[in-house]
This record gives C-alpha cells, sequence and structure tokens, in this order.
C-alpha cells in the first residue's frame, strides 16, 4: 500500500506536515471465510516529497482490506487535536466459484502489486 500524507488548514491552504504527530496505522484484511489478520505500523514519519509504503502479507481470497490511521496534529494555538480516518477496500469477488477469479500478488521493483484478475481478465 501506498500512502501520501496532505494537510490542508481551514481555508484550504496547505500546511507542513511536520504539524503531524505521534502517527500510527493498523491494517485488517479478512478472507472469504471472514478469518482477520492484522499489522500495526507506529512512528511513521510523513515526508511531502516521499510515499510512505506499507508492505503487507496478503491473505489468499482476500475480501476486505480496513486501514485506520490515528495521529495527532499541532494546532496554531499550541493544542493538539486527534484525528482518526480510516478506510475499507471491499472485493467484490463471486468466491462460491474460485476459478473466475484470481488474485495475484507481484513485485514491481522494490514495490508489491496486488491484481484481482476476473473471468475477462
Amino acid at each position: 500500500m501506498v500512502l501520501q500524507a496532505h494537510l490542508y488548514n481551514g481555508s484550504g491552504q496547505p500546511v507542513t506536515l511536520k504539524a503531524i504527530k505521534d502517527t500510527s496505522i493498523s491494517v485488517t484484511m479478512l478472507n472469504h471465510q471472514n478469518i482477520s489478520s492484522s499489522l500495526s505500523f507506529n512512528d511513521i514519519q510523513w515526508d511531502h516529497k516521499n510515499e510512505y509504503i506499507l508492505e503487507i502479507p496478503v491473505q489468499t481470497y482476500l475480501n476486505n482490506v480496513s486501514i485506520e490511521i490515528e495521529c495527532k496534529v499541532d494546532k496554531y494555538e499550541g493544542k493538539p487535536q486527534e484525528i482518526k480516518l480510516s478506510k475499507s477496500i471491499l472485493f467484490l469477488t463471486q468466491m462460491e466459484n474460485y476459478t473466475n477469479n484470481h488474485l495475484f500478488l507481484t513485485r514491481d521493483g522494490d514495490n508489491y502489486r496486488l491484481q484481482a484478475v476476473g473471468v475477462n481478465g
């Protein structure tokens, strides 16, 4: 997974990412049998020039991936504000017929790519 942080103030102006502190990321995966696995990442350092790459082992017949990011943002008045973001990705496949859908994890240079291939490719 590739993550890129952006931070804006109330009027839509970009703010330095140095204001983001104490970031933690939790990834939960669920397969077709509702078996879950979770990974946590702490002390994330954001950089406006680079993306943050999460390398995680992928379950067979992946059904759902949930990502939760928690952090604190320094405000101008000095009090940090806690922020919590979450995103869920649902893979819609016909789990009753495995011959019609395949998940492939391939290496692309230093990164990995997850491909979901259906009947029509």
